[in-house]
């Protein structure tokens, strides 16, 4: 599968940190030196602990880093470090019955820059409609390369002039090149600090996962449900850590996917092959109106055949006025079992209506 499209993304990255754990002054403690006091520190009532590291997102290329201790199932101490950086990820898509499958296919760190304060990445190509085309820079802005990358790598210059004006001196010392739009890929640091903080203050602050012991629940982990999944009943490991962590990056760069800001080139441009309507069926909200309708017919049809006899008798009275004859009429012209010997028996008969002293008026047979 060939390269499709890029796109702006998270990723993570997470390793071992078991070496620096340190054993506590009693039996079962123990704690992680951690970059943010308080320490990390495990004992009978705690279970997991988190602590955010610092340097993220400034004078660093990661957005949000967290450390955590936890005591395995097994009884021992096991720590872990991950961190969350912005990258851009080439993908490989194809649409197979109505369905969009992409495969990543490259991924590149988009670093931090100290003199936009922004994460910035200029790749040496970009995908046009589906081709890879050379990106070629220039020391001077040009119709097509019309974004400015900054090299200096100096703090003290000019905080903020990666997108100033071509009169700028620094423009014609080198200090910056200029490149096609989509060449450049950027997360900025106003969205790289409201990230982190809400990473830090929301989910992975200072935080304990407590372990509660009665005769009810033996051993239950309590507090955040994202601790308690990243805990993993004590049986976490570096696979689970980083299955964890691929969904959180995931979700993030699905959401930068759909509610990203574009780039001053707007929308990304490609060429329509063909259009096709799809229609999703939710299944499970049309299963009781469907169940309803095929027993409907199933009953109809069972009720037809049922009652496919001669002794159907609609809305004829016949029946109920042969009925109401006197007892020695009915037993000399003999039982009517269906409508064909009814209208044989009806059409001999002459019959008037006579009180019969004490049951009240019936049908007799006219001599």
């Amino acid at each position: 599968m060939g390269a499709s499209y890029q796109s702006l993304a998270m990723c993570y990255s997470c390793f071992d940190i078991n070496a620096t754990v340190k054993a506590g002054s009693l039996s079962g403690e123990a704690f992680l030196p951690s970059d943010i006091p308080p320490d990390a520190a495990i004992d009978d009532e705690v279970s997991m602990a988190i602590r955010p590291t610092a340097g993220a997102p400034r004078d660093s290329n990661m957005i949000f880093s967290f450390e955590s201790l936890m005591r395995l199932d097994n009884g021992n101490p096991w720590a872990f470090r991950c961190s969350l950086n912005a990258c851009v990820k080439t993908y490989g898509a194809n649409i197979s019955e109505s369905t969009l499958e992409e495969h990543v296919l490259d991924t590149q760190p988009v670093l931090y820059d100290q003199r936009s304060e922004s994460y910035i990445l200029a790749t040496n190509r970009t995908l046009r409609k589906g081709v890879w085309n050379d990106c070629e820079s220039t020391s001077r802005r040009t119709d097509t390369n019309s974004i400015a990358y900054p090299f200096s790598t100096d703090p003290s210059s000019n905080y903020g002039s990666t997108f100033s004006g071509q009169d700028d001196p620094e423009y014609n010392n080198g200090s910056f090149q200029f490149y096609p739009t989509d060449c450049l890929w950027s997360y900025g640091y106003n969205a790289a600090y409201a990230l982190e903080a809400a990473l830090r203050r929301q989910f992975f602050n200072v935080r304990n996962l407590t372990t509660v012991h009665d005769d009810f629940y033996a051993r239950q982990t309590i507090d955040p449900a994202w601790l308690v999944k990243l805990y993993n009943g004590g049986r976490a490991n570096i696979e689970t850590v980083n299955l964890y962590m691929a969904g959180l990056a995931e979700a993030i760069t699905a959401n930068m996917r759909e509610k990203g800001e574009p780039l001053p080139s707007g929308d990304a441009e490609g060429t329509t092959h063909g259009s096709q309507t799809c229609i999703g069926a939710r299944w499970a909200w049309l299963s009781l109106p469907a169940a309803m309708l095929v027993l409907t017919v199933i009953f109809l049809a069972v009720t037809i055949l049922q009652t496919r006899t001669p002794a159907t008798w609609k809305s004829s009275a016949t029946a109920l006025l042969f009925h109401g004859f006197d007892d020695a009429t009915r037993k000399v012209q003999g039982g009517a079992g269906d409508v064909y010997r009814l209208k044989n028996v009806i059409e001999d008969i002459r019959a008037r209506v006579e009180n019969d002293g004490g049951d009240g008026w019936r049908f007799v047979k006219a001599q």
